[in-house]
């Protein structure tokens, strides 16, 4: 029984008629006139609201083709007013109640932020790449995710179980192809028997079994969200999922969120087949994709979790929809491509703006029937004698409309890929498939597409692409498109496997055609030419450390990576060691750990209190090695050298480990070619100048700057320093800092300040408590000090280097004092009690490059965002 509670105050039971006494009504000539003048009211309304498209239309000039009249058609269809100042007054006021379990929330990626041709995090601006798979389903009678009814194992059978593996394998995206018509169907049921296993049995099935050495299992992260099984579902797999007397919609719906919850990014891909006429209407197309975003964005944790984590694939292969394809112009009365996404799009812009992402297929579709050697769903040719050469359908129109739209910077281009043996693209030379794909998309995503002085440039996704890899032709087109996705500049921002589905019949699956493991090779191709990182693969080392840190450290599987910054934390999540590690120069699996010198045995024993029975030896190599930065100037990183950048920041210059019994050689000035220009200007200095520089920055370093066992690392602003991933898995401390992120609450950080009038080589005593002057006035007068009172302080000076310093402090005080001190405003100071009654100054300083966000916490989390 489920219990709804109304915005009247009244609750309602599922499943129960509320009870209530009908009053007795006594009729009279004066309620006869009433109801009847009443009855002519409704009556002449329904007449007025019948003849108002017309008039619209007629006096108005506001047109059916309108998409702004679309978005009205839209709200009138679902019973609400059409209001452009609130995008969701379409949105029902209480939430259905419906059959099957809520979900936690989970750990939902960072939003995407599409720029400049590539991906980023919204959260720390990092670049992204989506490793995706396709996963079909909701476009047939399964109405789901197909293969559920494989039987055997739950690694098999179950959905949770299986979206949890391919988690492990390394996929960040899951494309799930559906149609307009199947979403209104009830679909198959999807509870079958199957056999349960545990996480570290999932795990196993998720691991290759030619792996060696094989992967320390105990290390594997828990599901983000865990889905009991009741007592009398024993032996039965998806029971948790929207049955079939729901809509297929529910299900979608069910399946985002549960695949955003866990971490996913979703492509909803309309993959309809040659029959359907949907697409051959431009205003039906948009009508239907209207009504299906619409309901994503009504979902109650969509502004919180969801919005910037779906991309809609807006047409699957247009070179083929509607069995007669359509090219970017129109034709004989269909609609173009130009036509159709721009309709589109507007429409959805107009109901909900700036919410959504879209993922566009091209058409190679010529009137002569070429393709230029392009697959079914590319054809983004923009070169005017290529396009005439081929004659090929010509994108430019679109491109030259959407540079006039907002929108533009949420475009994403999907073209698709496959080789011969799959029915895509002719075999040709490796030289001769990459130049073809650099003049289709390629260069929209390097150089970008120019009308005149405005221009975009667009990140591309592959969205399609798989094969069997059982041909040598096959194999030659794939590593061909693999050597431009490794490129230093590569245009590709992400690709999307075809399909994780045995039952392809062209391509075949992720999983072998029994449904029941894996198919390991086609894996292994990923991993070795497409980038895709398994959480459990990696070496001895890597793992270890992955299991220990705050951040990703699997890019150190390769030879002479790194630096990566990360932290290590106690079991309560609090600071423990902050450390830098690189991947030993050559073919040497060492990794090597830069750690304050002040922390180096504690961290050795920390490290090596968790080792247990691995194979690992972890030694003091300081006497071996040597740490070195350059900075404060135009620095560039590599060279004979091998100097890399600091990933903090890029203010921060050049930082690498040199062998300690020599000098490293000077870093190369950027621009330049010789050794003499690169020496020119660099020298030597002591590390109090690096210190200095960075408390400038406002960076804290070590464990002379970072109180041990007492911060946060989101209060150790490592968020934004590139030092932690909330999407590798779990390690010691992990469970407290993501409740520390989700909740959004941060009411201390550490922060620059300056030390007025104090001289270079004066050392203050830090650890120091900060106070207000008010609060040290009233201290003075009441005949005791400030500093005994932690209620008074406002936070801690924990170390300096001459007139600059880190402190650990309570922002609301703090951006207080900045920004009072910014004003010349004489008014309460900061200050440290030093001996003998003396006094020194504090002045908080907020760094350039904090996210405007912060220090409007005290204020409570964002709206939509969970407190728990």
């Amino acid at each position: 029984m489920v219990a709804i509670h109304d915005e009247d105050g009244t609750v309602r039971l599922v499943g129960c008629a509320p009870l209530y006494r009908v009053p007795q009504t006594k009729w009279t000539p004066r309620l006869t006139v009433q109801v009847t003048l009443y009855m002519l009211m409704i009556t002449m309304s329904m007449a007025a609201g019948g003849l108002m498209p017309w008039l619209l239309e007629r006096f108005l000039g506001w047109s059916i083709g309108d998409n702004r009249s679309l978005a009205k058609m839209f709200a009138q269809d679902q019973g609400y007013a059409y209001d452009n100042n609130n995008t969701y007054a379409f949105c029902p006021k209480n939430a259905r109640v419906f059959s099957y379990q809520p979900l936690a929330r989970g750990y939902p990626a960072p939003p995407l932020a599409p720029k400049a041709g590539k991906l980023y995090d919204a959260w720390f601006h990092k670049p992204l790449v989506l490793r995706g798979v396709s996963w079909f389903g909701f476009n047939n009678a399964q109405g789901g995710p197909d293969g559920l009814w494989a039987g055997g194992s739950e690694a098999a059978t179950d959905f949770g179980a299986i979206a949890y593996q391919l988690k492990l394998l390394g996929f960040n995206t899951i494309r799930l192809s559906f149609t307009f018509d199947g979403l209104r169907t009830h679909g198959s049921n999807l509870v079958f028997k199957c056999n349960h296993t545990d996480t570290r049995g999932l795990a196993q099935h998720a691991t290759d079994p030619s792996a060696s050495p094989q992967p320390d299992l105990s290390l594997v992260p828990d599901p983000p969200i865990r889905l009991p099984v009741a007592s009398y579902h024993q032996g039965l797999c998806n029971t948790y999922m929207p049955p079939n007397t729901e809509h297929v919609i529910q299900r979608l719906l069910w399946t985002v969120q549960f695949l955003v919850a866990n971490g996913f990014y979703v492509v909803l891909d309309y993959h309809p087949d040659a029959s359907d006429a949907t697409p051959l209407d431009a205003q039906d197309f948009a009508r239907a994709w209207m009504y299906t975003w619409a309901t994503i964005t009504c979902l109650p944790n969509f502004a919180s979790d969801i919005r910037g984590r779906i991309l809609l694939d807006l047409l699957n292969e247009p070179d083929k929809a509607g069995g007669v394809g359509l090219g970017w112009a129109g034709r004989d009365g269909l609609p173009g491509l130009d036509e159709l996404y721009l309709t589109t799009m507007d429409s959805i812009e107009n109901i909900t703006a700036a919410d959504a992402l879209y993922l566009l297929q091209g058409s190679p579709l010529s009137a002569s029937g070429s393709s230029y050697g392009l697959s079914s769903g590319d054809g983004f040719v923009t070169d005017p004698a290529t396009i005439q050469r081929h004659n090929l359908s010509d994108p430019r129109p679109f491109f030259n409309e959407l540079l006039q739209r907002e929108y533009r910077s949420r475009v994403l281009l999907g073209p698709h890929l496959y080789g011969p043996d799959s029915g895509g693209a002719a075999a040709a030379p490796a030289a001769e498939v990459l130049a073809r794909l650099s003049s289709s998309w390629g260069r929209l995503a390097r150089e970008g597409y120019c009308n005149g002085r405005d221009c975009m440039r667009l990140p591309v996704v592959v969205g399609e692409m798989g094969s069997r890899l059982s041909s040598s032709a096959e194999l030659e087109y794939y590593s061909a498109v693999a050597s431009l996705a490794q490129q230093r500049d590569s245009p590709l921002a992400g690709w999307i496997w075809w399909a994780y589905n045995a039952n392809s019949a062209a391509t075949g699956g992720l999983v072998a055609d029994n449904w029941q493991e894996f198919a390991w090779p086609k894996i292994q191709f990923l991993q070795k030419h497409f980038g895709l990182q398994p959480c459990l693969a990696g070496e001895e080392c890597v793992q270890f450390l992955q299991g220990m840190t705050t951040n990703d450290v699997r890019p150190l599987e390769q030879p002479g990576a790194g630096p990566v910054y990360t932290m290590l934390l106690t079991a309560k999540g609090k600071y423990l060691h902050d450390l830098f590690a690189y991947r030993a120069p050559g073919d040497s699996p060492e990794l090597l750990l830069d750690v304050d010198a002040a922390g180096l045995q504690s961290a050795l024993q920390w490290l090596g209190k968790y080792k247990l029975r691995r194979k690992l030896q972890l030694t003091d190599a300081s006497r071996q090695y040597s740490v070195w930065a350059a900075f404060d100037g135009q620095l560039q990183a590599g060279g004979a050298g091998q100097w890399r950048q600091d990933p903090r920041l890029p203010q921060l210059g050049l930082r690498s480990i040199f062998d300690a019994q020599q000098l490293p050689p000077p870093p190369a000035a950027a621009g330049s070619s010789s050794r003499k220009q690169q020496a020119a200007g660099m020298s030597i200095v002591s590390e109090d100048h690096f210190q200095r520089w960075r408390y400038m920055l406002g960076i804290a370093e070590g464990d002379t700057d970072i109180p041990t066992g007492e911060v946060a690392p989101l209060e150790c602003n490592l968020d934004a320093l590139a030092g932690i991933s909330y999407s590798k898995g779990c390690y010691i401390g992990q469970e407290r800092n993501s409740y520390t992120h989700f909740r959004g609450i941060i009411r201390k950080r550490l922060m620059p300040v300056a030390l007025p009038g104090l001289d270079a080589p004066t050392r203050l005593p830090c650890p120091l408590p900060i106070v207000s002057s008010a609060a040290a006035a009233a201290a003075a007068a009441a005949g005791s000090t400030p500093s005994s009172s932690r209620s008074s302080q406002i936070g801690t000076l924990t170390n300096h280097c001459g007139d600059m310093g880190m402190a650990y402090i309570k922002l609301a005080p703090a951006l207080t004092a900045a920004a009072a001190a910014g004003k010349g405003d004489k008014g309460p100071q900061l200050q440290v009690q030093l001996e003998g009654g003396a006094v020194q100054q504090v002045v908080p300083q907020r760094p350039e490059w904090w996210p405007a966000e912060w220090g409007i916490e005290e204020a409570g989390p964002p709206a939509g965002s969970s407190s728990s």
